[in-house]
């Protein structure tokens, strides 16, 4: 069987799978495969919130009167993350015609994993820490979201994130720690680390500042193998497949996550700076002129400056102008 692609199962969500990717695709849900069921986490957790959860129940339903049938014990229907992923994945299984049976198996090799899942979001303009049932400590910074299980089981540690976290894992040598965020899986026995991943930038960052990482990074539909030291920063970016790599001091790093810490801009486009604003200060900011998406900027603000005093300061130079009206910011090329 071929190797499992994240890509390709991407693919079937958001653009036009063959119809070899969904043989495929269905051929996965008969596997035994950690990465096949850690995706499925990744992708509903990048879903819109619109999305149609009435017929998600339905198809639910129908699938328990289908086990009823047959003599099998009908799943339960309280309501937790996992289950809004099991709606999704009884979604894929009709498109695809997988057999009762196939699916049932699937069905029975989840009931070996936590059941209790915990998901919290962070609102823009907010931040949230978050203590994991290992004791491990998770920041997440504005617009981000994190699911993981009430209690870990014995021999891994797991979580799925989306957005940007900064994480001090607690050390266990005998279950390593597991944090996957858009097409990269992190593994960890105890360090500290920065991770960033919202799914409107197509791109993600991991920052090292303590002990070492392994990284999983799916590029261009092929799984890379990375180790990370501290001091190491490296970018993955899925739109244009470039991978970069840069060195800091960790003496003098300082996370987001810190109330003393500010806002780091490095030879950043202006289309990713507006987003980083836009989940600080809760505002939705318009470029009004395309060629302003890819202006970059070197800039550092660690005063507690205000949005107005970050917008006046890149626009130095009369590179721009903006107009501000309630929460909407537009701006413009001069």
């Amino acid at each position: 069987m071929r190797q499992f692609s994240k890509q390709t199962l991407r693919d079937f969500f958001f653009g036009s799978p063959t119809v070899g990717d969904k043989e495929r695709i269905a051929s996965w849900f008969n596997t035994d495969d950690t990465e096949f069921d850690k995706e499925l986490f990744v992708l509903w957790n990048e879903l819109p919130e619109s999305i149609d959860r009435g017929a998600s129940e339905k198809a639910f339903e129908r699938f328990n009167v289908s086990l009823s049938r047959k003599g099998e014990r009908r799943i339960p229907t309280r309501r937790h993350p996992f289950r809004r992923v099991l709606d999704w994945t009884l979604r894929i299984a009709a498109c695809l015609a997988i057999p009762l049976g196939i699916y049932a198996v699937y069905l029975h090799a989840q009931t070996q994993r936590p059941k209790n899942w915990i998901e919290k979001h962070v609102a823009y303009g907010e931040t949230l820490r978050v203590t994991l049932p290992d004791h491990s400590t998770i920041w997440l910074n504005a617009g981000s979201k994190i699911i993981y299980p009430e209690k870990f089981n014995r021999e891994i540690r797991q979580v799925f994130v989306t957005g940007e976290a900064y994480a001090d894992i607690a050390k266990d040598a005998s279950r390593p720690f597991y944090l996957s965020v858009g097409n990269v899986n992190i593994k960890v026995l105890g360090t500290k680390f920065n991770v960033k991943s919202y799914p409107e930038q197509a791109k993600t960052e991991v920052t090292l500042i303590e002990g070492s990482i392994a990284l999983d990074a799916e590029i261009d539909g092929e799984i890379r193998h990375y180790t990370l030291k501290p001091g190491y920063y490296m970018s993955f970016d899925y739109r244009a497949g470039t991978i970069n790599t840069d060195y800091f001091s960790p003496e003098s790093y300082t996370s987001w996550s810190d109330a003393k810490s500010g806002l780091y801009f490095r030879n950043q486009p202006l289309e990713e700076i507006v987003l980083d604003l836009e989940r600080k200060f809760n505002v939705k900011i318009i470029l009004r002129d395309e060629q302003l998406r890819h202006e970059r900027y070197f800039a550092t603000f660690v005063n507690g400056e205000s949005l107005d005093d970050i917008l006046k300061f890149l626009s130095m130079g009369n590179s721009f102008r903006y107009v501000s009206q309630q929460n909407v910011i537009d701006i413009y090329k001069y």
